[in-house]
């Protein structure tokens, strides 16, 4: 790995509501380094979706980046104005939402749309950004490019639909793109698709990636990297392997368990019991203490620092000098 290309130092995002502002995103702190994939998991509510539109500075109305740094290259991200911004993104960040529907706009043509980039970023000639373009689109998997070009979303399949907008997060040529949740909404063989048509991007285009998913098979066919999130914290963070091997937050172990493996056939699936708590429900302590087995008195007093074990860094009590490893 070379020298990051995306670093997030000690952000904090909080929603403002008509009784006060609720903290969203606590104190994240990780970096991306060039041609790398780090993938962010944890239950829905967790923050994953939050801090990739932290990131690309698209936060709803009513949530605020109140600290922290979110350097690209030499810029802070997290200092720039809205005309700052369009000159980054789609040219040098992009993002693929989780559902290419309401990604894209039913009235305009696939290639149009594909094209924006394009022209908001270059002086290509309208032959040479079609060109550009169906290239693209053939380099993603769409068929009959040509004919697709004039096409319109309601006309495409949803795995179809998924490559176009692959295609608009990657004409731009971008140095990191960010993927939220890209596959969820397909089918197991679609899902397949998609997957290898990522890994085929991750092989031959020099580009970061930040891969948001709550399915650990497909972080591990995808990443390098993984960090595990809950409840706006990061609770763990290590290389994939590392951490489906070895696990070391109560968090990610309750996580992987939840697998589904054909080895436990005829068994109960494992769930984690309770649920994740709500803006208003967090404390200054672990926001995992109340559905965690290990619990001690100061996991509701205080949230860990992290420490380091090897290929990983897990934020938890039990292996903090403050608390006792069971």
């Amino acid at each position: 790995m070379t020298d990051a290309l995306l670093t997030i130092d000690d952000v904090n995002v909080s929603f403002r509501f008509s009784d006060g502002h609720y903290p969203a995103l606590n104190h994240i702190s990780f970096s991306v380094s060039q041609n790398e994939v780090v993938g962010i998991v944890g239950e829905s509510g967790c923050g994953k979706s939050l801090t990739a539109r932290t990131i690309m500075g698209i936060l709803p109305d009513n949530a605020m980046l109140s600290q922290g740094s979110i350097m690209f290259d030499d810029t802070d991200l997290a200092r720039l104005d809205e005309q700052e911004w369009q000159a980054i993104r789609g040219r040098r960040i992009s993002m693929i939402f989780q559902e290419p529907m309401t990604s894209l706009n039913p009235l305009l043509t696939i290639g149009r749309q594909i094209e924006e980039v394009l022209k908001k970023h270059t002086k290509k000639t309208k032959r040479d950004m079609k060109a550009k373009t169906i290239s693209v689109m053939n380099s993603v998997g769409l068929p009959r490019a040509e004919a697709l070009y004039k096409s319109y979303p309601h006309h495409l399949s949803g795995g179809m639909r998924q490559r176009v907008v692959i295609a608009m997060a990657l004409i731009g040529e971008p140095d990191l793109i960010i993927a939220d949740e890209p596959t969820t909404a397909l089918d197991v063989t679609i899902q397949a698709q998609i997957l290898d048509l990522f890994k085929s991007l991750k092989a031959t285009r020099n580009m970061s990636m930040v891969f948001i998913s709550h399915d650990w098979g497909v972080i591990r066919s995808v990443c390098d990297r993984v960090i595990v999130m809950y409840a706006g914290r990061i609770v763990e963070e290590g290389t994939v392997e590392a951490l489906l091997q070895n696990p070391q937050h109560p968090y990610t172990k309750a996580l992987i368990q939840s697998i589904p493996d054909h080895t436990k056939k005829g068994q109960m699936l494992y769930t984690i019991p309770g649920t994740v708590p709500g803006l208003k429900e967090r404390g200054s302590g672990c926001p995992f203490a109340s559905r965690c087995q290990h619990k001690q008195a100061i996991c509701e007093q205080k949230f860990p620092e992290p420490v380091r074990m090897g290929e990983q860094s897990v934020a938890c009590h039990l292996y903090s000098e403050a608390g006792v490893l069971e």
